[in-house]
């Protein structure tokens, strides 16, 4: 037998709102507002089934106003009319709720495709590559080579062999091109494992996979290292290097004297050259070690940046033939 509380209303907002004594607190219906020792307050729905009392917490006061947890009271009520016990159906209420859950988790696992998750986590992770050049690379190799096989293949079942049929034509002439699309395939797989609770092994992952499977990078291309100038012939080849007055001379000679990468020379800005204190100062976001870098100027280095000062068209010390851009590497390279 059911027992049923009596309909009894003894609260209200304001009685709620003031009542400080520890204890318990009648409202009606079951529902009482319990006070601790320190002052805290909770709705709690007390009720009998099956000759056993039971205590179902309802939530704290005042996230729980008065109303709410009336409400809630009302509804464990109906459950015990039914036969029901308020705190298992709770209770299956979460189970069911974690099921639910499980099996969208389930379905997107089954569904997320490999373009999906590259997106995702290009999006993610492209705020901290502050080289646009770099960004372009990441999106360009993976839409060449990697998607036409992969893109539309879901996450979790991109195995070694669809890896190995991205790789192998690229292993043996374009080495070093196959290896930073193997990274990039790995990292975006690495991050789906943890995203999506993928439990097989990452197929692009270069120990214990792929080291079997191709031949180490040095066998099959040979390190090329690019051609040194005499040193004897230095000297001579810079005099004649800054008797060209074009701004692709002065680049190189201002790249040659300050001992910087073409890129970071190249897209020097004024507002990183001080000409008073002969100083250059590159960003960090500008710098591949991600680091601020400042760079004393010679002298030499202070009269190219007269001189390009004097025909200055933009924001780059050594403008480019597009409007609002910096010199082309192309053409630093014609001499």
């Amino acid at each position: 037998m059911l027992a049923m509380p009596k309909k009894v209303r003894r609260l209200t907002a304001l009685s709620v709102k003031n009542l400080s004594e520890s204890g318990w607190h009648l409202d009606g219906d079951g529902l009482y507002l319990q006070i601790s020792p320190t002052g805290t307050k909770s709705w709690v729905f007390r009720y009998k089934i099956k000759g056993r009392e039971r205590r179902q917490g309802l939530g704290a006061y005042p996230l729980h106003s008065l109303a709410h947890a009336r409400d809630l009271a009302r509804q464990g009520n109906q459950h015990l009319q039914l036969g029901v016990d308020p705190i298992e159906y709770a209770k299956k209420q979460v189970e069911d709720a974690k099921k639910q859950r499980a099996e969208q988790q389930k379905r997107q696992k089954q569904l997320i495709t490999f373009k999906e998750c590259a997106e995702k986590y290009i999006k993610i992770h492209e705020q901290a590559w502050t080289n646009l050049k770099h960004r372009s690379q990441w999106r360009n190799t993976l839409k060449t080579y990697a998607y036409p096989i992969i893109g539309d293949v879901p996450a979790q079942d991109v195995n070694i062999e669809l890896v190995l049929a991205i790789l192998e034509p690229l292993w043996d002439g374009k080495t070093e091109t196959g290896t930073r699309v193997r990274q990039r395939i790995e990292n975006i797989m690495d991050w789906a494992a943890v995203k999506y609770d993928l439990t097989s092994k990452n197929p692009a992952r270069w120990v214990g996979v792929l080291k079997t499977q191709l031949p180490e990078r040095n066998k099959v291309q040979k390190v090329r290292h690019f051609a040194a100038m005499p040193y004897k012939e230095i000297s001579d080849y810079f005099s004649s290097l800054r008797r060209i007055d074009t701004v692709a001379a002065k680049t190189l000679a201002f790249t040659i004297l300050t001992a910087t990468r073409s890129t970071e020379a190249r897209e020097a800005r004024w507002s990183e050259i001080n000409l008073d204190k002969g100083i250059w100062v590159i960003p960090a976001e500008r710098m591949k070690a991600d680091r601020l870098h400042r760079i004393p100027l010679p002298n030499d280095a202070i009269m190219i940046l007269k001189e390009v000062q004097a025909v200055r068209s933009n924001e780059y010390v050594f403008p480019g033939s597009k409007l609002g851009r910096p010199i082309s590497e192309a053409k630093c390279r014609t001499f």
